[in-house]
């Protein structure tokens, strides 16, 4: 799946092509509220064949007050872009997450990435906010724009 990596992408998980540890959800840090489950993993794809894209929550922050939010993350195999493989992965995430009681799902777009930009505004996501060269890959700096669904919490559970 990552094999055109890096020449085409700008990858938000890694610093180098992705690895197992990198596309799995990352631990919950707090044993209470809705991280008593780990958060959902989802990937696409059809039997026998490769996988064509994959999407996860993981911790947003480790403070206890954070809980309640996730980052998510979400990549489709180079070439099937467009065919709403991302966007599937993605409504079913966030409903999982949803019945979990997560309350908010953030996401992080290393800059520039129409596609990606594209895909989180189709699903209703608006920025919220710029880290400028936040991230160090491909031998240079890159912007990660901060988006997130919008409208206003409900309390948590």
């Amino acid at each position: 799946m990552h094999r055109h990596w890096p020449r085409s992408m700008r990858p938000a998980c890694c610093s180098g092509p992705p690895r197992s540890n990198c596309v799995r959800p990352m631990p919950p840090r707090w044993s209470r509220g809705w991280r008593a489950s780990p958060p959902p993993a989802l990937a696409a794809g059809r039997r026998r064949r490769p996988v064509l894209g994959y999407c996860y929550a993981s911790t947003f922050a480790e403070r206890e007050a954070y809980r309640w939010s996730v980052t998510t993350t979400a990549y489709v195999r180079d070439g099937h872009h467009r065919r709403g493989i991302g966007r599937a992965m993605y409504a079913q995430l966030l409903e999982a997450l949803r019945r979990q009681g997560a309350v908010r799902a953030f996401a992080g777009i290393t800059l520039p990435n129409e596609g990606s930009v594209g895909l989180h505004r189709a699903l209703g996501f608006e920025p919220v906010g710029l880290y400028p060269q936040a991230g160090f890959k491909l031998g240079r700096w890159w912007d990660v724009a901060l988006v997130w669904p919008g409208a206003a919490p409900p309390r948590p559970r």
